[in-house]
């Protein structure tokens, strides 16, 4: 108790990422997961505000291992993300395309390798498939996640860094707790220090809720921004602005597909009570999100 070396790590960037520790960035395919971990990675070198939202404290040197969209489409990334800038603390981020060895077959002394030569504060690993490599016919799914997990903690540790680990959620995940999402009952985020979700609830917006020991639980609300002239991940409100429920995000979702539409049909489809969608509709219309018509039908606001 009197050993003062001894105290929970501070935060590189406020309310997501630790100093110290693991964290796991859940999201599903083509959700915006490896937008956001380039985000990260940006915010880090250059001090920015991750989502022009939450500061970063200290900003320090990252290693990004774009193991999913290798050289070409992590360029053109990071250009988009910095509208074509190359800030002079662009120097801090060490880009690495290819992972020869699976983390559990000689992968994780490549890394320990890397931040040797290369140190770094944060390192940001794209995706855990990829780290886990071709799997063997005899082993045990969850328990090979759990160890390779593990083994990364236990680099960034033992180089006193933050590792983010770029996962897919659990197929049909809806709603829920984002451990739960992230993993399922496998168990394997008992090696995370936070988890974070990534959920796109529409072509423009999208949650991100963050749990963990080290991280206040928070839910914020996202934009995303796809161009020509501003790309990537805002953070557009907090706490409880930031929750719009089950039902809103299935409304949202079928608008987007559908196009305009009167209550009862989306009810109807969607299989919930009128007067739920209803409210959802009145709610998704005082946050700017959709419109009524003078025909009755809903649609999303443009």
């Amino acid at each position: 108790m009197s050993d003062e070396t001894i105290a929970i790590p501070e935060l590189t960037i406020e309310g997501l990422l630790p100093k110290c520790g693991l964290v796991l960035l859940g999201g599903r395919p083509k959700d915006g997961k490896s937008w956001a971990a380039c985000q990260m990675a940006l915010s880090v070198v250059t001090g920015d505000a991750f989502g022009g939202w939450l500061k970063v404290r200290e900003p320090g040197r990252v290693q990004l291992w774009a193991l999913e969209d290798q050289f070409a489409i992590t360029k053109d990334k990071v250009s988009k993300l910095l509208r074509g800038s190359r800030p002079d603390a662009l120097a801090d981020l060490r880009v690495f395309q290819e992972l020869q060895q699976p983390i559990l077959r000689g992968g994780d002394q490549i890394i320990r390798a890397a931040l040797k030569e290369h140190p770094a504060e944060v390192i940001i690993l794209d995706s855990l498939f990829k780290l886990t490599g071709a799997q063997q016919p005899t082993s045990d799914i969850s328990q090979r996640d759990y160890d390779v997990i593990d083994r990364v903690r236990r680099i960034a540790i033992e180089h006193n860094c933050a590792a983010v680990v770029v996962m897919h959620t659990k197929k049909g995940s809806r709603g829920g707790s984002p451990i739960e999402n992230v993993i399922g009952t496998s168990g394997i985020t008992a090696a995370a220090d936070a988890v974070i979700e990534l959920k796109r609830t529409s072509i423009r917006d999208g949650k991100l809720t963050v749990v963990g020991r080290l991280v206040p639980q928070e839910d914020y609300e996202l934009a995303w921004h796809g161009g020509p002239d501003d790309w990537g991940w805002t953070i557009e409100s907090t706490g409880d602005d930031a929750s719009i429920g089950e039902t809103s995000q299935e409304v949202l979702a079928y608008l987007q597909a559908q196009g305009p539409t009167k209550p009862a049909t989306i009810a109807s489809a969607l299989r919930r009570t009128f007067g739920s969608v209803w409210q959802s509709l009145l709610r998704l219309e005082n946050r700017g999100k959709v419109i009524r018509g003078r025909d009755k039908k809903w649609e999303i606001a443009r």
